[in-house]
């Protein structure tokens, strides 16, 4: 079983696939709807590359407050109307271990274990000559 589960939507997979084995390592990629029905006991980390927000606030709504932590990151720059989106996003539906973060930019991704451990192994995997 890995250690951390990746979900993204379909046309993401392959981006989302070298992301996963570069900073994560151990990783499972699963979709959204994969998720919604069979909930993941291990950490989750959701690859986003555009602003649509029905998948994420379903599979946000479907884990249970004590459930593992999620980090959601963000593939490019956010805008910052997006990110208020997606703050409210997460507050409205999961606003304990939900942490959000854009392509390196860690800071606001620390508060979770996973956020914390994604966090240094993005910095080592793109950090270099």
């Amino acid at each position: 079983m890995a250690s951390v589960v990746v979900c993204a939507e379909p046309n993401s997979w392959q981006q989302a696939g070298r992301f996963a084995t570069k900073v994560l390592g151990d990783a499972e990629l699963r979709s959204f709807e994969d998720l919604g029905r069979r909930a993941p006991v291990q950490p989750v980390l959701v690859y986003l590359t555009h602003p649509d927000y029905g998948h994420l606030r379903s599979l946000l709504q479907i884990l249970k407050p004590g459930s593992p932590d999620v980090v959601i990151y963000y593939a490019s720059r956010v805008a910052p109307e997006d990110a208020v989106q997606l703050g409210k996003l997460v507050g409205e539906t999961r606003p304990n271990n939900t942490s959000a973060g854009a392509r390196s930019r860690c800071q606001s991704a620390n508060g979770t274990k996973l956020g914390a451990q994604w966090c240094r192994q993005e910095s080592a995997a793109t950090s270099g000559p």
